[in-house]
């Protein structure tokens, strides 16, 4: 593998333009908003296929299981969760989001721990795939690619201000969402034509096309069950299976000669695909497998039971040893009703048990041989072939449309990623400033009074702590402007000006535990403007609290309050993002033995509370740029 160009030169002559139109726009390398961990190699001795915990290979990472397990001893770093963003470093260089449970990261698969709050997560994983295709493009291989963490540390990422990078997030999600259902559709519309296309095939093997009499179970009249060796031509290679694989090894190859015919060809459909060619000398040696126009080849290995007749200009050759070679008696059986019956559901379901191998699907000839294969005369064949052909052609006009409407949807995707990295998919975003309150101070006298005195109300006492959490939610759910700016703090969002507001001996007095509102009716002379959106707000949240007594109550509202905190913070509700997050808010107080938000509240809570936020449409008050 030879990489010629820095991630920067190859990102600024790039073919997706990722070299960014927006002027405001800076860039900064992935190794400075993320760090990147590479794989491990985990011994051999410990891998199992039950059992133990996942072993993610490249092969798993856009997957939610994998086909090795690991049940020896591992460092928990390597420990891979559910939501982690993962690059495969081998081939087609893919990012991913890991799909599955608790998992361990092998060699030569690499994650990105995001750790920067200025830079959006769902951003950089949206960012990550164009930038690989890039470097992909420019690496140069003999056999398979290979990407080094280096490389992937110095991707040069657009930078735009974070509200930006949260906007155009929200702007993809929409588009990919409307885009995604239809892809959805059509690839619905795709296996309802392979449903129709076998049911067209299950009633042409049965009769029903050309007879509208047929009996279920019965035979049509003038039918019979016939097996393979009697309706071949009537010569002993009519039947044959390719060379052993000693005989005809790539040694033998030679640029031009007889031609080898393989599964690349049967499965492809295409008889003129494929060089592979060996010389005379050879070809003698294994004529009993060579071919001829009209011949059925039938690949037996993987892909298995797919069917190409030979064309009547096809080249001269012989068969290798994946494949089977049926020369028809063609008086009695055409190669184009053989090859629809024997691509039918039915044919499929009558060898696919005895067809399975220790790895993967092996089919033979003493199999084939068993199949029974219904045979009209061959007069009904060809109505049979025209009947068949004449619905088929309908489906495949429509599997070609669909093709191409998902090209197209592929081709949109690529197009709105291209837009939103060149700053072209959202007009920039700008933060708007909230004016300042006239009075702030007497106007928070007057809030924080009003709280304590509507809750108390409703039987729910305040201490300073449980205050600053309902304010928080006032001023970010109900958005009442409270003037203060809320912390992360270690009982949760906690604006530090509260302190000078509750300390005010004239208003509030203050016990052990609560704090009381006095004085008020020389406060409340003056109407505070948003009184009764703090009423409303308190009957809101009064209902949601007054089911919790004590301790529960508190460590409810300190919930509610870090996940609303979490989500505003982040722009997501995502909970793998809003978890880490949570990790991410220290708690230094030497009462709790927690040290993070993430180890208080455990991730079935959070996600319940995440929903609860949802189901309320909290979430989008939220994420609102403001």
């Amino acid at each position: 593998m030879a990489l010629s160009k820095s991630p920067i030169e190859i990102v600024n002559e790039s073919k997706h333009q990722l070299l960014t139109k927006a002027k405001h726009w800076k860039r900064i390398s992935l190794k400075e908003i993320a760090r990147v961990q590479n794989g491990y190699a985990f011994s051999s001795d410990g891998f199992v296929k039950s059992g133990g915990i996942p072993l993610i290979r490249i092969r798993d990472i856009d997957k939610q299981t994998t086909v090795d397990r690991f049940a020896g001893v591992y460092p928990v770093e390597f420990i891979v969760n559910n939501g982690d963003i993962l690059i495969g470093m081998d081939g087609d260089f893919k990012a991913a989001y890991w799909k599955g449970e608790k998992a361990l990261l092998n060699q030569r698969v690499c994650r990105i721990l995001h750790n920067s709050d200025i830079f959006d997560r769902k951003f950089l994983f949206l960012c990550l795939q164009p930038f690989l295709n890039a470097i992909n493009e420019e690496t140069s291989s003999v056999t398979v690619k290979h990407l080094s963490s280096k490389t992937i540390q110095d991707i040069p990422l657009p930078f735009p201000e974070i509200n930006e990078q949260r906007a155009i997030v929200s702007k993809i999600e929409e588009l990919f969402s409307e885009l995604d259902k239809g892809i959805a559709e059509l690839k619905l519309a795709q296996e309802q034509l392979k449903v129709y296309r076998q049911s067209v095939l299950k009633y042409a093997f049965e009769g029903r096309l050309t007879n509208n009499e047929v009996k279920d179970g019965r035979l049509p009249k003038g039918w019979k069950l016939n097996t393979l060796t009697n309706i071949v031509q009537k010569n002993k290679h009519s039947l044959k299976a390719g060379p052993f694989g000693s005989s005809l090894k790539k040694e033998f190859y030679v640029q031009s000669g007889y031609k080898i015919y393989g599964q690349e060809q049967v499965i492809s459909g295409n008889a003129f695909l494929g060089d592979y060619y060996i010389n005379e000398e050879k070809y003698q040696e294994l004529k009993s497998c060579k071919i001829e126009p009209h011949d059925i080849l039938i690949s037996l290995v993987g892909t298995v039971g797919k069917v190409l007749i030979l064309p009547d200009n096809c080249i001269e050759g012989i068969i290798n040893p994946r494949l089977i070679k049926i020369s028809l008696n063609t008086d009695l059986y055409l190669p184009v009703f053989f090859k629809y019956y024997f691509e039918s559901s039915k044919v499929k379901a009558f060898y696919s048990t005895e067809a399975k191998g220790t790895t993967m699907s092996v089919l033979n000839l003493g199999i084939i041989k068993t199949i029974p294969f219904p045979q009209p005369s061959i007069e009904e064949q060809n109505r049979i072939i025209q009947e068949i052909e004449s619905r088929l052609s309908v489906a495949d006009n429509m599997e070609e449309s669909i093709k191409e409407s998902l090209q197209k949807a592929e081709a949109l995707r690529q197009s709105i990623l291209k837009k939103a990295f060149s700053g072209e998919l959202v007009t920039r975003v700008k933060t708007i400033e909230i004016p300042k309150i006239k009075n702030e101070y007497f106007h928070q006298l007057q809030l924080v009074a009003l709280v304590i005195n509507g809750f108390k109300k409703k039987k729910i006492d305040h201490g300073e702590m449980t205050l600053a959490k309902n304010l928080y939610l006032l001023d970010s759910i109900y958005k009442i402007p409270t003037g203060f700016k809320y912390d992360r703090w270690h009982l949760g969002p906690y604006p530090p000006a509260l302190k000078k507001v509750v300390n005010n001996k004239e208003y509030f007095k203050r016990s052990e535990l609560f704090i009381e509102a006095t004085n008020d009716d020389k406060l409340q002379k003056y109407t505070n403007s948003n009184q009764d959106e703090v009423n409303n707000a308190i009957e809101d949240l009064s209902a949601i609290f007054s089911k919790y007594k004590g301790a529960e109550r508190s460590h409810k509202t300190e919930l509610l309050a870090t996940v609303c905190k979490v989500i505003e913070d982040i722009k997501s509700t995502d909970l793998q993002s809003i978890r880490q997050s949570m990790a991410e808010w220290k708690i230094e107080l030497k009462t709790s033995h927690f040290k993070n938000k993430a180890e208080k509240f455990n991730v079935a809570e959070t996600e319940k509370c995440i929903a609860f936020i949802v189901e309320k449409g909290w979430d989008r008050k939220l994420i609102e740029i403001r």
